[in-house]
């Protein structure tokens, strides 16, 4: 069975996502590593984290609903969603696995 490791960080909590996106993409795969971890299991799929094998579970459609999108003006919310999608879209890409949480959100 994997060795399950729990890490958690607090840039999340403080509002600092830009910061957070910058320690998963250079930093949390030397951490799980570091850890002895052989599978990260992210409960946000909106992760630049290289560790393989990933699985993620996927939570936020926001960015794939195109009248939601539509909604935001061309300003900070919008282009945070737009980040979104793309990063996801990377993320559920090089995971070896994906939940989703209803098949609505897997069709989309």
């Amino acid at each position: 069975m994997p060795k399950v490791c729990v890490l958690f960080h607090q840039l999340f909590l403080c509002g600092l996502e830009l910061i957070f996106l910058f320690w998963q993409a250079f930093y949390l795969s030397q951490a799980v590593s570091n850890k002895g971890c052989e599978i990260l299991f992210t409960v946000d799929s909106s992760t630049l984290c290289r560790f393989d094998p990933m699985i993620v579970l996927n939570q936020d459609l926001l960015a794939y609903e195109a009248n939601i999108v539509k909604k935001y003006q061309w300003g900070f919310d919008r282009l945070r969603l737009v980040s979104i999608k793309y990063i996801q879209n990377w993320a559920l890409c090089k995971a070896k696995a994906v939940i989703f949480l209803s098949n609505y959100s897997a069709k989309i």
